[in-house]
């Protein structure tokens, strides 16, 4: 069962029944403040972006207050139902705090299909003046009892395009705990590039399958990109949901 709500435009319930029958189900979304399938253009700040311009320059992104834009859901609307699928068009908008001629549109597609899959096609457009975008996804808090990671693309280490030299094309397998890379400053981290497949499961098999129609990047962490750029020594995280990340 796949739920949109007609508030935000955001999917709030997401569930799958299991596959022997018996009548249970597994909750693929959690029960989080962050919006799933929103869009994230936030990042927590690494080291680098400390001293860089871009990064806290007068027109860095960290200025910008990307992880603290106002959201307004525009339009949300069924386009169409048919035997075969469902269609949900919605256009959302993002504003920029310290500058409010400054933000995105956010285009989304849903389409839900009889078979289970659900599909999402997104268009992403900036408006105003700004400098550097330093992430352009979306991402989706997960159920925490879906622990297990597996996945296709460059591994088994974190990598970004900057980095992934040291990486190899492969299939890999961890847990989300062993995703994260333990920076004694909490920041950015985790990321796995060219990926074709992510699946995120229980220690039953039964989860989330991910794919997309060209190479994308994704972490799956069990700490926020907020929590990650809010504390200074990495012994204050506290673990929350799952948050599995995409970037387009």
């Amino acid at each position: 069962m796949a739920e949109i709500s007609k508030k935000t435009g955001f999917l709030c319930r997401l569930e799958y029944a299991y596959k022997d029958g018996n009548g249970k189900k597994q909750s693929i979304v959690g029960e989080s403040e962050i919006p799933a399938m929103g869009l994230q253009i936030f990042r927590a700040p690494t080291d680098n972006d400390s001293h860089s311009p871009s990064g806290i320059g007068e027109k860095g992104w960290i200025s910008l207050g990307l992880n603290r834009m106002e959201h307004t859901l525009k339009t949300c609307a069924v386009a169409d139902r048919l035997p075969d699928r469902c269609t949900v068009k919605i256009h959302h908008t993002y504003r920029c705090l310290q500058k409010a001629d400054t933000g995105f549109h956010h285009y989304v597609i849903t389409r839900v299909w009889a078979d289970g899959h659900i599909s999402f096609e997104q268009f992403v457009q900036p408006f105003g003046e700004m400098g550097i975008i330093p992430r352009v996804g979306v991402r989706i808090p997960v159920n925490p009892n879906l622990s297990k990671v597996d996945y296709f693309g460059l591994g088994p280490k974190e990598n970004y395009p900057d980095r992934c030299t040291g990486a190899y094309l492969g299939r890999f397998r961890s847990t989300v705990d062993e995703q994260a890379e333990p920076y004694i400053r909490p920041q950015e981290n985790g990321s796995r590039g060219r990926v074709t497949y992510a699946a995120l499961t229980d220690l039953e098999g039964t989860g989330l399958l991910v794919t997309g129609d060209r190479p994308f990047a994704f972490s799956a962490l069990p700490y926020s990109a907020e929590q990650l750029s809010r504390v200074r020594h990495d012994s204050e995280l506290e673990r929350e949901e799952t948050v599995m990340q995409f970037t387009i």
